[in-house]
């Protein structure tokens, strides 16, 4: 049989039907194609950085035996994201789990727990990158999380409260 570019062909394992691939399927297919295909533009960051899929999960039977069907509103996520695909490693996550297991966020210990900078705006009420703003202009930790948000906007400070020495933060 000759394959042709763009055509569905019938499949064993069901979750490719007619151009109607299952959202395991699509996670399947993704994950291979950022790891092995250099024209893939998530390349550079997976397969470019030696992010591999193990031997197994190079046939989607095997990867669904393994991880199942995802869970409404859950996407595939790499535990430690220096290491590859493998059961050991992966897990269904949630969006929230997702942007709080990148290469790219910042951790901070107080109070004996560390959490990364977006968890601790969420527990303390702080709006996004609020912490990240007071951290970049030379904060220390423990004043960044313990300095409560102004109850009013800037623009409604006046020169009358400045020399009253309230906070202008």
């Amino acid at each position: 049989m000759k394959f042709q570019k763009g055509h569905t062909y019938s499949t064993t394992h069901g979750h490719a039907r007619k151009r109607q691939r299952t959202r395991a399927y699509r996670s399947w297919e993704q994950m291979r194609s950022r790891c092995n295909k250099p024209t893939d533009k998530d390349y550079p960051d997976y397969g470019g950085r030696g992010i591999t899929v193990c031997e197994l999960w190079r046939d989607f039977a095997a990867f669904i035996a393994d991880m199942g069907e995802p869970p409404p509103g859950m996407t595939l996520d790499r535990r430690d994201n220096n290491k590859g695909y493998c059961r050991e490693n992966c897990r269904w996550a949630t969006a929230i789990e997702q942007h709080q297991n990148t290469r790219a966020n910042i951790y901070l210990t107080f109070a004996g727990e560390t959490l990364c900078i977006s968890e601790w705006e969420r527990r303390l009420g702080f709006p996004k990158d609020r912490i990240g703003a007071r951290l970049k202009q030379g904060w220390p930790v423990e004043r960044a999380l313990t300095t409560p948000m102004r109850a009013y906007p800037r623009k409604y400070q006046t020169l009358e409260m400045i020399e009253r020495g309230e906070s202008l933060i």
